[in-house]
């Protein structure tokens, strides 16, 4: 059994905690436009990005993506 990251959630993440990409950014030093190809899944996130965006939203790594058994 493998778990695969589909759909990212970050936007919905966002949305319920009140914070923008550009505040995001700049809590986290990732650009927008890299935020940007995460929310519309154009790309995964590294490990270390993953932990980076769940720490300062206070989630877990796993509540960024839907996750899927394969």
């Amino acid at each position: 059994m493998a778990l695969v990251a589909s759909k990212c959630r970050l936007r919905e993440l966002l949305d319920k905690k009140g914070i923008s990409q550009i505040e995001l950014s700049l809590l986290t030093g990732i650009n927008t436009s890299q935020l940007n190809d995460y929310i519309h899944n154009r790309k995964k996130m590294s490990l270390n990005t993953a932990k980076t965006i769940a720490h300062a939203l206070k989630v877990s790594i796993d509540d960024l993506y839907v996750w899927t058994v394969r």
